[in-house]
């Protein structure tokens, strides 16, 4: 296979799986970049030479740890589920992974991560909404026949073996 081929095959792959690539040299300015990522900023104008800090906010701040990964003191830096708003008004959730390149510079590497934070969330609401629903049980219950703490005790509760359903349980 081509290297031209083999080029565009990654490409490919990295665009279908949400991914963007920033190639940083040893002062933090962008000297290349994946064809998706002017499209994900909202820049029809050359992102060569520009810093990713004028781009993002999320890398004010964290100079130190850009700088650690590029002395290769840690393997990587991450800045995980960041929201992020697109040029044309949605709103998709990033992370931002900082690891050492090559010649002494950095690979920011920009996953979208949008599906993963949406399921997060939704299991998120799905698990508060079953807590709810257990207090608003362990509270009927409560009115009804008094604390749940007053019920009559069952034979063996004593020594920790208790029966529910008709099943043996044991702790």
């Amino acid at each position: 296979m081509e290297s031209s081929t083999e080029l565009e095959l990654l490409r490919f792959i990295l665009q279908q799986q949400g991914i963007e690539y920033v190639v940083c040299d040893r002062d933090w300015r962008i000297e290349a970049y994946s064809p998706g990522f002017p499209l994900l900023v909202g820049s029809q104008q050359s992102l060569l030479g520009r810093c990713p800090g004028e781009i993002f906010d999320e890398f004010e701040g964290v100079a130190a740890e850009l700088e650690a990964v590029a002395q290769r003191a840690v393997a990587q830096f991450q800045i995980p589920h960041i929201c992020h708003e697109c040029s044309d008004g949605s709103l998709v959730y990033l992370t931002f992974t900082a690891v050492a390149a090559e010649r002494g510079g950095l690979l920011l590497i920009i996953t979208d991560t949008t599906q993963e934070v949406q399921l997060m969330q939704r299991l998120m609401q799905e698990r508060n909404e079953v807590i709810l629903l257990q207090q608003r049980l362990e509270a009927a219950n409560g009115r009804e026949g008094g604390a749940p703490d007053s019920a009559p005790r069952s034979e063996g509760t004593e020594k920790g073996i208790f029966r529910q359903d008709s099943q043996d349980y044991q702790d």
